[in-house]
Formats: C-alpha cells, structure tokens, sequence
C-alpha cells in the first residue's frame, strides 16, 4: 500500500489520521486531545470516489495548544477525509503490516519473483506466443523457461553479478555541492 502523504505522516510528527479515532455508527472522529469532530459528510472526491469529510469547530482547534502538530491551516479547523470504512480498515490495517519484519521478508521474496519475471520479458520474451495453437505455444513456454533456467545457472556458476536496479537521469546528475 501506498504510504500516508500527509505532511504529519512524512515528519513523523504531529498526528496523522492513525492517530484519530473514528466511530462508523455515531458518524464522529475524536482528536488525540478529545475534540470531536462536529461535520461529517459523505461526498466524491475529484476521481470520482466516495470520501466520507469530517470536520472538527473552530471552537475546539483554535485554542488548542498543539495546533501545528494538527493543521498547517492559519484559521480554519482540520479536516479529515476518510475512504469508506471497510476501505479505510483495510488501508490502515496494511499500513501497519508494511512496517513489520515478517511482511518486509515476503516482500523480499516477492522482488525476487518479480526479477524473475521481468528477465523472462526482456530475455526469451514470454508475453507474445511464436505459434498458433495451445501444444504448440506450452512447448514454447517450457523452452523458455528451460533457456531461462539456464541462463541464471550459467551467471550462478560463473559468479556473474546480479544486475544493478536502473537510475533514472535524474538520479544519474552529479550532486552539487
């Protein structure tokens, strides 16, 4: 899952929407420091998604001590947009998972899978069939595969290094000092 692009969220200070409290049935959030949220209204974003946009008063973030850990805004109170709530669980759910040392393994093996693929693609090119017919085009598909395995037993025992991941040009322009 992406992660949170908020700018509390990318300072990993101040409170980001994981640190609110939504309550689905009474159609409420509830603030780090107990404000409740006064407007909550089921609307579609600019994509064309449902949002649900709740917002708290002017009344409880105006004197709010820890206001700039909350909002940027210089007068008006924080709002938060939410998915629908089975969206919004979900999200948070895998959110919190990414941080943890058993899903960054698997996704360890999954890069690994994913440069299988992609050599297969650019290599013996598995995406377009040579032949018309399924016998013929499964028999292609063991052959690549066949050549494909060979090709990464023959880097592995001549310890051919694993390519590197591309630069972009971006990336690739000396740094000024």
């Amino acid at each position: 899952m992406p992660p949170d692009t908020s700018w509390q969220a990318k300072a990993n200070e101040g409170f980001d929407l994981a640190a609110f409290a939504v309550d689905w049935q009474a159609q409420t959030a509830i603030c780090p420091r107990g404000a409740v949220a006064r407007q909550w209204r089921e609307q579609l974003d600019s994509r064309g998604h449902p949002v649900i946009r709740i917002r708290f008063s002017d009344q409880d973030c105006a004197p709010c001590p820890v206001r700039g850990k909350c909002t940027r805004r210089a007068s008006e109170p924080r709002d938060l947009v939410l998915r629908p709530q089975a969206e919004h669980e979900t999200l948070q759910r895998h959110r919190q998972e990414q941080g943890t040392t058993a899903w960054k393994e698997s996704y360890g093996r999954r890069a690994g899978v994913e440069g299988t693929i992609s050599q297969a693609v650019r290599g013996p090119d598995i995406r377009h069939a040579r032949y018309r017919g399924l016998p013929k085009v499964q028999l292609q598909q063991i052959f690549s595969a066949a050549a494909l395995n060979l090709l990464r037993v023959d880097a592995w025992l001549t310890d051919t290094p694993l390519a590197r991941t591309r630069a972009s040009r971006l990336e690739a322009l000396p740094v000024m000092a």
